[in-house]
């Protein structure tokens, strides 16, 4: 079994990001974007509200990308997504998606993941150069 360690997080597309770190032997564990919407009806089910889908390569390369990277991705990469409730007192949000290329269910358990996206998540607003609306009003953030 391997150990999950160390949060990080990077900015870009979700798809291309873990391809490029799956190729690295980098797991990843992040919230979906890109207007993905998480059906849960659809794809191989692992149990309640955890599933494995296939995610397609975007078509449109992204402009940090060159040509030779970008089609070196692969068109299709399977991905697990799984609901997580939050249940602590004070936080705002109450469910949500995870998702993560950690695909086996009986290995990477879903408090673990759960566990692991919450240390990143706090590794992230932890950063000094987070914008949060105390600093938006300190420092310019338009680039």
């Amino acid at each position: 079994m391997r150990a999950l360690h160390s949060p990080i997080n990077i900015a870009g597309g979700p798809g291309a990001i873990s391809a490029g770190l799956r190729q690295l032997g980098v797991d990843v564990v992040m919230r979906p974007t890109g207007g993905r919407r998480s059906d849960f009806r659809r794809g191989r089910r692992l149990g309640r509200e955890d599933h494995l889908v296939e995610w397609h390569r975007s078509r449109n390369r992204p402009e940090r990308m060159s040509r030779a990277e970008f089609a070196a991705l692969p068109r299709t990469m399977e991905m697990r997504e799984l609901r997580v409730r939050v249940e602590q007192p004070g936080f705002r949000t109450r469910s949500l998606v995870v998702v993560t290329i950690l695909l086996d269910a009986e290995v990477f358990r879903r408090g673990e993941l759960a566990g692991l996206y919450r240390a990143r998540w706090y590794a992230e607003i932890s950063h000094p150069h987070y914008p949060s609306s105390r600093s938006l009003s300190r420092r310019n953030w338009a680039a």
